[in-house]
């Protein structure tokens, strides 16, 4: 989880359109929520697998860097 959201993080803050494609290459079925200002944060959340999923955990990570400026 970890990984997708850096990952996720670092295309959105550069301006990449496909920042949910990288996450999911990374760690599969995940869902992203993007928050963008000054800081790109990215929260990549799936349900935990196994025994426990049947109890309705979800796994989540959070990642944040700074938004690249845009060009003119």
């Amino acid at each position: 989880m970890a990984d997708a959201a850096r990952t996720a993080a670092r295309q959105a803050a550069i301006g990449q359109d496909d920042y949910t494609g990288a996450a999911q290459r990374v760690a599969g079925g995940v869902s992203l929520g993007v928050e963008q200002g000054e800081l790109t944060c990215v929260t990549a959340a799936r349900p935990v697998p196994g025994p426990l999923g049947g109890l309705g955990l979800t796994a989540r990570a959070r990642a944040c860097t700074y938004t690249e400026p845009s060009s003119p």
